[in-house]
């Protein structure tokens, strides 16, 4: 959080009006982040995060979100280039195994409900 204070104020001249440092999960910063964005009063939240990490941070925060009545915007960033690349898309890789670690972490993620 503090970071992205920095770098709001720093590179764009803005304050940061909300920041939330306690969470170790997508869960617990959807349970502590909006209960705090409603109290100020705000009713829509655009959700920016990972294409591969929409899916599970867009369950979390309408979950937490609907009881405040606050609406949530996905906004994935990252996105796939669908389609075949070249002929070393199809050989292991250094980068192609990370890929498939995140997916697998993803994945488990989502099971576990974090």
């Amino acid at each position: 959080a503090s970071i992205v204070a920095r770098v709001a104020a720093q590179d764009y001249g803005l304050p940061l009006r909300w920041a939330e440092g306690r969470s170790r999960d997508t869960r617990e910063n959807a349970a502590n982040t909006l209960p705090m964005l409603a109290e100020a009063g705000v009713k829509q939240v655009v959700l920016v995060t990972h294409e591969a990490h929409m899916r599970r941070a867009l369950r979390a925060f309408e979950a937490e979100a609907a009881p405040l009545g606050i609406r949530i915007l996905p906004a994935p960033v990252g996105l796939r280039v669908d389609g075949i690349g070249s002929v070393g898309d199809w050989c292991p890789s250094t980068g192609g195994f990370e890929r498939v670690r995140y997916l697998i972490y993803e994945k488990l993620a989502w099971w576990a409900g974090r």
